[in-house]
């Protein structure tokens, strides 16, 4: 027969209680930079397409009207995107995304991708090196599009204007995998903190900090959300 020591269950069961809490408040915490984030991507293309649309009436001049026109398809596209992406996040939050995984080409996913984003990023040349022999690849080509467009876009953002982007792919040995790249000028991350960069709430600035609330925008997506469906297999 074997005696417990009330004490011991006692000290385990306080520290079990306040992991517990310490985890609660981490979970309302990030729900309010989450819902913060949220607010912000959806309340600017909003507040740019009111702005733009407040400025068209009859008496507009047909080339500004072109120029308001140009922005408020613009904004109306990056609204769809988030709206597209928040989606996309509350299904891998609910265990909800699936993966149809179907026989690609991905060599003409990516060029074609380079130039979508070599359209509207109209100052950058988009240079892709593809290399030859490319094979069908297995995966999902909507969520593969989503990653290269995630990666262009952040390239573009946080790299200096005018600069090239370079997307390559290339076979791996023994050929059975394909490696996308996607290249720029940009500054990058220090060694330390490129682990953070895939962390659903956070954003790591230039000089290497850690961000959980300011800059937050497009937290919700990004890095996070690519290495959530990279993860689903």
């Amino acid at each position: 027969m074997t005696t417990t020591d009330p004490n011991a269950e006692n000290a385990q069961l306080r520290e079990e209680l306040g992991q517990l809490r310490e985890e609660l408040q981490r979970s309302r915490e990030n729900q309010t930079i989450f819902w913060r984030a949220v607010t912000h991507e959806l309340r600017t293309p909003m507040q740019a397409l009111m702005g733009y649309a407040a400025l068209v009436d009859p008496g507009t001049p047909f080339g500004k009207l072109q120029e308001y026109l140009t922005i408020i398809r613009q904004e109306t596209d990056r609204l769809a995107r988030v709206v597209d992406e928040l989606h996309q996040q509350v299904e891998l939050d609910s265990g909800q995304m699936i993966i149809r995984s179907a026989a690609i080409a991905l060599a003409d996913i990516v060029e074609t991708a380079a130039s979508d984003c070599e359209a509207w990023a109209s100052d950058r040349a988009v240079l892709t090196n593809i290399a030859p022999g490319v094979p069908l690849v297995a995966a999902d080509s909507v969520r593969v599009r989503h990653i290269l467009d995630c990666l262009l876009r952040n390239a573009v953002r946080y790299s200096p204007d005018e600069t090239p982007i370079h997307v390559s792919t290339s076979i791996q040995p023994g050929g059975r995998f394909v490696l996308v790249s996607v290249k720029d000028k940009g500054s990058g991350i220090p060694d330390d903190f490129k682990a953070a960069i895939f962390e659903r709430l956070v954003r790591v600035t230039r000089g290497g900090g850690d961000l959980r609330e300011h800059q937050m925008h497009g937290a919700l997506r990004g890095e996070a959300l690519q290495r959530a469906v990279q993860s689903l297999r």
